[in-house]
């Protein structure tokens, strides 16, 4: 019992001297980030490309347009993250959803050419104006995407993005922050479940 406190001084040193590999800020604006889709274009209100936020309106689109607008990633490699062990990606932010299809965080397959769900992002706001108004400091953290199976070129030409769909349903609208991504090591250990 007397080196308990000393076994957890150096379980939490060893933690913090444990840098990430990745912890990668989107820093918005960012003029290498893109926005793509098919949108009414006087709807999209905070472009990230020029902007701190990544906002669309899709009540000042209409009801009876159908839009799906995307903010897609620069290519990011992962090879180094992965040769590291540290092969759990997590994206850190904030946003404000009221309504619409879709709202949900994606990356892409570079093998498979095609864009992959890594989460859905729930409805969180009753807002019909002013989302960017409803967002602080990122404070959502996505769950983890793993990518221990990931091949030499899904490593290398990573992508993710945001992507909202309102086409079926008129919906409100989005704000999202400036995300940071960051890989971890997977844990050590399985946590228990029973005793």
């Amino acid at each position: 019992m007397k080196n308990l406190p000393l076994l957890i001084f150096f379980s939490v040193l060893t933690h913090v001297m444990h840098a990430q590999v990745l912890n990668q800020a989107a820093n918005w604006p960012n003029a290498s980030w893109s926005v793509g889709g098919t949108y009414t274009a006087t709807a999209l209100l905070s472009d990230p490309t020029i902007t701190a936020n990544f906002s669309f309106d899709d009540d000042a689109a209409g009801s009876g347009s159908a839009d799906t607008v995307t903010v897609n990633s620069p290519i990011i490699d992962l090879t180094a993250a992965s040769n590291a062990g540290e092969t759990l990606l997590n994206a850190t932010f904030d946003y404000d959803y009221n309504l619409g299809d879709a709202f949900q965080l994606e990356y892409y397959d570079v093998d498979a050419a095609s864009w992959v769900l890594w989460e859905i992002l729930p409805d969180n706001s009753n807002l019909t104006s002013a989302w960017c108004a409803g967002i602080a400091a990122p404070a959502v953290v996505s769950g983890d995407l793993d990518i221990s199976g990931f091949s030499a070129t899904q490593l290398s030409g990573f992508r993710y993005r945001f992507y909202y769909e309102s086409t079926a349903t008129w919906g409100w609208g989005i704000c999202v922050s400036s995300p940071t991504i960051a890989s971890v090591a997977p844990p050590n250990c399985l946590i228990p479940t029973s005793f």
